[in-house]
């Protein structure tokens, strides 16, 4: 649908619709908390929805996931990568925010790795 364009707002839109749409609980039935990695390397030069300016859309949504206690933990990638708007995500929603330079495998699999922990702690995610 978006051929060689980066839309950040519509991955962020199809994301919360799943956490919305699906809730999970625990053994207990106790709603579990809600993440969402969001990690690109490039631009947002494709608009969700339609018409509206890419920054805009994915300030719409980091808004609208914190309205759904969804944390979005941001990662950006590379020297194209425009940092400031998965930034904002990363601090509207509590999550972390993380940059990793062109090449840095060892760099992007200790961010996983710490997001993975939490506070030191093991989480499980399904």
């Amino acid at each position: 649908m978006y051929a060689s364009r980066t839309c950040i707002g519509g991955g962020m839109r199809i994301a919360i619709e799943e956490f919305i749409g699906f809730p999970r609980y625990n053994a207990f039935g106790k709603k579990v908390q809600q993440v969402m990695v969001l990690m690109t390397d490039g631009l947002a030069n494709e608009t969700e929805p339609p018409g509206t300016d890419p920054v805009d859309s994915i300030h719409y949504y980091a808004d609208l996931a914190k309205q759904n206690d969804i944390i979005i933990h941001g990662i950006t990638l590379g020297r194209g990568a425009d940092k400031p708007p998965i930034q904002y995500c990363a601090e509207q929603t509590g999550g972390e925010y993380h940059h990793v330079e062109d090449g840095d495998f060892e760099g992007l699999f200790d961010v996983y790795r710490g997001i993975g922990r939490g506070n030191d702690q093991p989480r499980l995610v399904r």
